[in-house]
């Protein structure tokens, strides 16, 4: 998806190009409605999730930034809006709905699907860590380039037993936050394997 949106002209976007929106739609309906359609029974609900979803990124069109913030605002957008929508109608979900609205290691999934999944939780999680204290989020931020516990104390002049102490609050910070917001619990471990690779 994010190949193909690199053909819109953004500034025709931005400036209500009709004719833009028209190939947008185009080339994000299909994906936004699979996501949709996994966690609604009825086809119907995961179309409007998907008309919601176009009206929301096409009132939000000035403030978009990139390609990529496209891709990240109607997922967000359909995700908050399936939230709202299963709290009103709990009894019109499928079976997925209850492992995740986001999978990042459904077979289901498509291979761009997969990866956008996976690339809006690791940007869930850095917002997270930025939020954080600076010793803990500095710890951490050495901690995802690879560098071991040793090496992170000789750099910040902390014990290692301070450092592991202070990876593991923080890994512990983030998944209980991820869990809160929908993760599911039996893929962390792959999560995080990703996060930190």
């Amino acid at each position: 998806m994010v190949n193909t949106l690199a053909l819109i002209d953004l500034g025709k976007f931005r400036d209500g190009d009709e004719a833009v929106l028209k190939d947008l739609m185009g080339i994000i309906e299909e994906p936004l409605y699979s996501y949709s359609k996994r966690q609604l029974r009825d086809p119907n609900d995961a179309n409007d999730i998907v008309a919601e979803t176009i009206v929301a990124l096409w009132n939000y069109r000035l403030k978009i930034k990139d390609h990529l913030h496209i891709v990240n605002y109607v997922y967000k957008v359909a995700r908050r809006k399936i939230k709202h929508f299963i709290k009103k109608y709990p009894d019109r979900l499928t079976p997925s709905y209850y492992r995740s609205p986001s999978l990042i290691t459904d077979p289901h999934l498509s291979r761009v699907e997969d990866e956008l999944a996976k690339a809006w939780w690791a940007r869930r999680a850095q917002q997270i860590i930025d939020s954080s204290p600076h010793e803990y989020a500095e710890v951490f931020r050495l901690h995802q380039q690879g560098k071991s516990n040793k090496e992170i104390a000789a750099e910040l002049g902390k014990s290692p037993h301070t450092v592991r102490n202070q990876i593991g609050s923080m890994r512990n910070k983030v998944a209980q936050m991820l869990l809160e917001e929908g993760f599911p619990r039996d893929l962390l471990m792959v999560f995080f394997l990703y996060f930190l690779s």
